[in-house]
């Protein structure tokens, strides 16, 4: 299995503001959002986010939602996630499913039954960004919070 890290973001106000009809200065809040998963190689990084098309799947810090098709097919999953906190995203070869995590802990299956043609044409990390906070990924270069190999021995005495 594959298993990366990354630290998310959260809203931020906007520099400046705007003015209402009434005349009172309201400060904007500016969305940002971090996005972990797994696409292929035809996957238009670009101009998606991981899991607004077929050719991907997306964990999303903004909403805790998960992505797969279309933007409009999401489905709640987990925690929202932000500044200082560690996901992880996971392919279970053997199930053909996708998992992911947080500060270490399994948060559960979040698609089953992946398409084995895309398993085949190759699923690669993908961090979607809409965000000015920086980032940290780890692919293996230093210990993962997650405790892949022993979920990896747990999840083979299971199947």
């Amino acid at each position: 299995p594959y298993q990366g890290d990354t630290i998310g973001t959260t809203p931020r106000e906007d520099e400046g503001g705007v003015d209402n009809q009434e005349g009172q200065h309201v400060r904007r809040v500016r969305h940002e959002c971090v996005a972990v998963g797994l696409s292929t190689a035809q996957f238009r990084d670009q101009s998606n986010m991981p899991g607004w098309d077929g050719n991907s799947y997306g964990y999303h810090g903004d909403d805790g939602r998960i992505f797969h098709g279309l933007g409009e097919n999401k489905k709640s999953y987990g925690p929202k996630f932000g500044p200082g906190d560690n996901v992880g995203c996971g392919l279970d070869y053997a199930s053909r499913r996708i998992f992911f995590c947080k500060n270490g802990e399994f948060l559960g299956y979040a698609f089953d039954r992946v398409d084995e043609s895309l398993i085949e044409a190759g699923l690669y990390p993908t961090v979607g960004l809409d965000s000015q906070c920086p980032i940290f990924l780890n692919f293996g270069s230093k210990p993962f919070k997650f405790d892949l190999q022993g979920f990896a021995r747990l999840s083979g005495e299971s199947d």
